[in-house]
């Protein structure tokens, strides 16, 4: 039977030594056998660390087998991948060259553009330049239009009062020649309408003036000439739906239209020849019973229409007379 260093050791002091000895021995003892103890933890606990450690190990080895694997693998990838590169370099470098040459000819359009671009904004300074200078140059016509517009509003306001002032002139002077009761005196503008009654002129169905429509006219005449002498005078005659018989001593029928130019006519030619009318701005017109001032279907409305309108309308300045053409000198004679 075997027996451990401790029995030995304990059989020997117990025989060898004495008691104090002996008690001596039994501390040491203790203290040794506390160590064996924790010997004995230390080596459980690196026991258990070495089967930590060689599981561990195997996981670690486990690992490599698998990271050796995969390096192979990436090595066998890495050659396919430069065999692919290898064969499509070709492809590669000719899209290069391709995206190069797109890339250059961007670059030309873009710096087209650039000059285009900057044409462009010369050409806008210019037009800008010739706007302001087109519109500097309407707002000066404006201005001047404006001021021709004043001036001319001056002027026509400037007509119109001595218009009104010689309408005023022109009702004394026919009131002066006592023809105020006689004919009826209308303003519009710078025109004025005398209206004088057929039966103050003329006899019925007749164009030729009466002794007392001659002088009455003629009176007319020295008031128009007095006050307006250089306007122009437009005889209108008017007439009723009636046609008229037997005009001009003839026989048949005439119409309204016929009698009323008639009747204008005479009273234009009395204005020139006896009134003192200048007969370059005198003219005559009939309408007949075409603008009517009354109803055709009662008397006082048809006497109504049966009338000479004188209208004085401002007349531009007469042209020049015509110089007379030279005569020319008689052609040769033909030889026989």
């Amino acid at each position: 039977m075997r027996h451990s260093p401790l029995v030995f050791a304990a059989l020997f002091l117990a025989a060898g030594c004495s008691g104090a000895q002996l008690k001596e021995q039994q501390t040491l003892i203790d203290s040794l056998q506390k160590q064996i103890q924790e010997q004995a933890g230390q080596s459980k606990f690196h026991s258990s660390r070495i089967l930590a450690l060689e599981s561990e190990k195997r996981d670690l080895e486990a690992q490599l087998n698998a990271s050796q694997d995969r390096i192979g693998s990436l090595e066998k990838s890495n050659k396919d991948l430069s065999k692919s590169l290898e064969s499509n370099k070709g492809q590669l470098m000719t899209k290069v060259r391709e995206l190069i040459s797109e890339k250059d000819s961007i670059a030309r359009k873009l710096s087209e553009q650039v000059k285009e671009k900057l044409g462009l904004k010369a050409v806008l300074r210019n037009r800008v330049g010739q706007a302001n200078e087109l519109a500097a140059e309407l707002n000066a016509q404006l201005e001047a239009m404006k001021a021709e517009k004043d001036k001319a509003d001056r002027e026509a306001s400037r007509r119109l009062e001595k218009a009104k002032a010689d309408g005023m002139s022109l009702a004394d002077a026919v009131r002066a020649e006592g023809l105020g009761n006689q004919v009826s005196l209308v303003r519009s503008g710078e025109v004025f309408k005398l209206t004088v009654p057929d039966s103050q002129l003329f006899k019925p169905h007749d164009a030729k003036l009466t002794e007392a429509g001659a002088e009455e006219l003629d009176k007319l005449g020295r008031s128009m000439s007095a006050v307006f002498p250089g306007r122009a005078l437009r005889v209108e005659g008017h007439h009723d739906d009636t046609p008229v018989k037997g005009l001009f001593g003839f026989g048949g029928v005439s119409t309204p239209w016929d009698i009323s130019t008639a009747r204008a006519a005479a009273v234009a030619r009395q204005l020139t020849e006896k009134g003192g009318l200048d007969a370059r701005r005198v003219y005559a017109s009939g309408f007949g019973e075409f603008r009517p001032v009354g109803p055709n279907d009662t008397e006082a409305g048809r006497a109504a229409n049966r009338r000479i309108v004188l209208v004085l309308e401002p007349q531009p300045e007469l042209p020049a007379p015509a110089a007379p053409k030279p005569e020319e000198p008689p052609s040769p004679a033909l030889p026989d």
